[in-house]
C-alpha cells in the first residue's frame, strides 16, 4: 500500500551508504528501488483484491518520497538524480522456491543489488524461512550493506478498525491501511499512509443492473475505482485531473505530470456483490466537470474526510 512503513525503508536505503562506517569521505552515488513482487496472489491461490495504492499512482508517490528526501537530507541539486526512489518488479513464480541464501545471492548477482534495507520482521525465502537476522549474515557473505529498520508505531489509530478486520500488530501496515479504509475510518488513514487516500477512477457505462445499484440520478456521474473504495457513505475532498498519460501504468517518476485539484463531494454506494466489498461505485457530482473535462474517463478522487 505504500505507506509510511515503507517510506521509512525507501529513505534508509537512499541513505544506507552514510550508514556504513567503512565508507570513504566521498559520497557514493546511490539510488533506492522498491522491491516488489508480482501476482503473488494469484501464485498463492489468495482472493484477489483491489490495491490499497493504484498502480497507475504509484509513480507519483514515489516522486513525492523523493522529493522529500531531497529536502530533508540537504542534496545538491545535481546529485538529486541519486536519490530518486524507483520501483522494481519481480515476478513472485520465479523467486518463490528459492531458499533465503539464494535469493540474496540473486539480488547480489542478478540484480546487482549493493545493499539491502529491510523491517525487522521481514521474513523471506521458501516457506518465510529466513528472518531479519538471517539476511544481515547472508548478506555479510556476499558482501551487501544490510540495514535492519525497526517497525513504525501506529499509535494505536485504526485500532477499532484492525478488530473488525482481524488484521494482528500495532505497526504501521499495508493490512491496518486496508482495514480503516473498509470501515471509512478516512481519518486516521493519512497518518498511516503519509497521505490522503486517492481513489484513481474510470467512467463506467452502467449496466440495467449496475443503474439499479447505484443510486441512479442524471446529477452524478458514475466511476468504478482502480483501488479500494471505502465504506458506503459521502466523502469530501478534491477532483484531481493529472496532466500526465492516462493509459501509462508506469511507476516511473518522470511520467508524473501537473496536476490540478478542484474541492468536490462525493457518494460511494456498495456495488450489490457480497464477494467484492472493497469495490463500490463512486458518484461524482456533474457540476463538478467543466465542458473540457466532461469527457475525461480516467481521473481521481483525494478523500478528506467522511461526512
Amino acid at each position: 500500500s505504500m505507506h509510511r512503513g515503507h517510506k521509512a525503508l525507501a529513505a534508509a536505503a537512499a541513505t544506507l551508504s552514510k550508514d556504513n562506517t567503512k565508507s570513504t569521505s566521498k559520497k557514493v552515488k546511490q539510488q533506492a528501488v522498491l522491491l516488489s513482487f508480482e501476482n503473488m496472489a494469484e501464485v498463492l491461490g489468495w482472493k484477489p483484491k483491489k490495491p490499497v495504492t493504484a498502480k497507475r499512482d504509484r509513480g507519483r508517490v514515489l516522486k513525492e518520497w523523493s522529493e522529500e528526501l531531497v529536502a530533508l537530507d540537504g542534496v545538491e541539486e545535481s546529485d538529486s538524480d541519486c536519490y530518486s526512489i524507483r520501483e522494481h518488479g519481480v515476478p513472485f513464480a520465479s523467486i518463490r522456491e528459492m531458499s533465503p541464501e539464494r535469493f540474496v545471492k540473486t539480488l547480489k548477482e542478478r540484480l546487482g543489488v549493493a545493499g539491502v534495507v529491510a523491517g525487522e520482521n521481514y521474513r523471506f525465502g521458501y516457506r518465510a524461512s529466513g528472518s531479519a537476522e538471517d539476511l544481515v549474515s547472508v548478506g555479510e557473505k556476499y558482501g551487501l550493506r544490510v540495514k535492519i529498520v525497526s517497525l513504525l508505531d501506529a499509535d494505536k489509530l485504526g485500532a477499532e478498525a484492525c478488530d473488525n478486520d482481524g488484521c494482528k500488530g500495532e505497526q504501521a501496515s499495508s493490512s491496518r491501511v486496508r482495514a480503516c479504509v473498509k470501515l471509512g475510518d478516512v481519518d486516521a488513514v493519512p497518518t498511516i499512509l503519509g497521505r490522503n487516500h486517492r481513489l484513481c477512477l474510470e467512467k463506467i457505462i452502467a449496466t440495467d443492473g449496475e443503474k439499479e445499484t447505484m443510486d441512479d440520478d442524471e446529477n452524478f456521474v458514475a466511476y468504478k475505482s482502480e483501488n479500494i473504495t471505502p465504506k458506503a457513505g459521502d466523502y469530501e475532498g478534491f477532483l484531481v485531473v493529472s496532466s500526465s498519460s492516462p493509459l501509462s501504468s508506469s511507476s516511473d517518476n518522470d511520467d508524473v505530470g501537473e496536476e490540478k485539484r478542484a474541492p468536490v463531494r462525493c457518494k460511494i454506494v456498495e456495488n450489490g456483490r457480497t464477494d467484492d466489498e472493497d469495490d463500490g461505485y463512486v458518484l461524482l457530482p456533474r457540476s463538478a466537470f467543466s465542458p473540457s473535462s466532461d469527457s475525461n474517463t480516467l481521473l481521481a478522487f483525494d478523500i478528506e474526510r467522511r461526512l
